[in-house]
């Protein structure tokens, strides 16, 4: 997690990042975590990309 969030401020134009971790057992973990350097970092996706019809409703 330290090694992501140092290439996180180090290159900026990275949006997303992924940890994943091995518990043993056959159990595991992954978080995907969100670059707060990020230009557009605490804005919705979804909002971002969608477009509109006529009528206002997102396609």
């Amino acid at each position: 997690m330290n090694q992501l969030a140092r290439q996180f401020e180090e290159d900026p134009t990275v949006r997303f990042g992924m940890t994943t971790m091995c518990i043993g057992l056959g159990m595991g973990a992954t978080v995907i975590w969100e670059n707060p350097h990020h230009a557009d970092y605490g804005f919705d996706i979804d909002k971002a990309t969608a477009t509109t019809t006529e009528t206002g409703a997102a396609a």
